[in-house]
Parts: structure tokens; C-alpha cells; sequence
């Protein structure tokens, strides 16, 4: 789905190349889902190139029935996510990702703990993780079905995270 939506159809300077799967740190132990190389010159992956010094693209999937949790994300940041590696930038794709807030107590709101988890990784180690549940996917197929881009659910992400700081 990834490769359809960010490889397959773009212009050159725009699109990711088709990714590795499945593809292994020079230590054989760190296994990333996908790793996508990110020559783009212009449009979205040129910004994510420029902002997050992301050479590459790590997304992992998750196949969990419970949604996205703080761990998940602190530990695909810690894993895969190095400026001196491929960047700055990952992807989590799960079934389930959390709603921005949740109220837990009538008329109380909480930030569920994915997100904050987020934000501190944008916050403390400038290290940006987007999570895209089944729902966005099919937002984004929908999208390129109509000759739209993909990648503007990400910069609408992008910009959320960082507006809500």
C-alpha cells in the first residue's frame, strides 16, 4: 500500500523509491518493516528530507488488535531513529491509532499516552513519528484514487502535532 501510495505514480523528484523489506542494520538485529530511500527534490519527502535530515523512511507495522501505545512509540524512536543513520522520520501503520483526545471522565479530556509520547520526541529529541491507522490508509488510497496527493494527510498530521505543542 505504502509503494502504491508513495512510490508508484509520483514524479521522480517527488516519490520515495520502492523500499527494502524487511531490511537489517549492518548488526543484522534492528529488522525494519520497510526502509524507503528519500532522493525527493521537491514536494513533501524533499521536506521530510530537509526538516528531519531523513535520507530514508522506516515505517512499521503493527498488527495489534489494542490501539498504539507510548512504548510503541518511544521504542521505534529509539530503534530506528538517528540522525546519524537514515533520520529523523518514522512511520507506525497499526489497525489502530489514538484519537488526538479521549475523554476518560465525563467532561474530562486526556491526551492519550501515543501522543504525548510524540510530542516528546519531537520535543526532546527532534525525532518525528507519524502514526497512520487503517482508517488514514484508506483516507490516503481514497486520495490517490482522485488524482490527489497522499502525502497531504502527513503534512495535515505533521502540522496538528506541531500546532497542539
Amino acid at each position: 500500500i505504502l509503494t502504491f501510495l508513495f512510490c508508484d505514480g509520483m514524479s521522480a523528484s517527488q516519490a520515495l523509491k520502492k523500499p527494502d523489506s524487511q531490511s537489517k542494520n549492518d548488526s543484522g538485529y534492528r529488522r525494519r518493516d520497510l526502509l524507503f530511500e528519500n532522493r525527493a527534490i521537491e514536494g513533501c519527502w524533499a521536506e521530510v528530507r530537509r526538516d528531519y535530515e531523513a535520507s530514508g523512511v522506516v515505517a512499521d507495522a503493527k498488527n495489534y488488535k489494542d490501539e498504539v501505545n507510548s512504548d510503541i512509540v518511544a521504542s521505534f524512536s529509539t530503534k530506528y531513529l538517528k540522525e546519524y543513520g537514515i533520520g529523523r522520520f518514522g512511520l507506525i501503520l497499526a489497525r489502530r491509532v489514538p484519537a488526538e483526545t479521549r475523554s476518560v471522565i465525563p467532561g474530562q479530556a486526556r491526551i492519550p499516552s501515543a501522543i504525548e509520547e510524540q510530542k516528546n520526541q519531537w520535543r526532546d529529541a527532534r525525532k518525528m513519528v507519524v502514526l497512520l491507522g487503517e482508517d488514514d490508509l484508506v483516507e490516503m488510497l481514497g486520495m490517490k484514487a482522485s488524482n490527489q496527493d497522499p502525502t497531504e494527510l502527513l503534512r495535515a498530521r505533521l502540522f496538528t502535532l506541531k500546532s497542539r505543542m
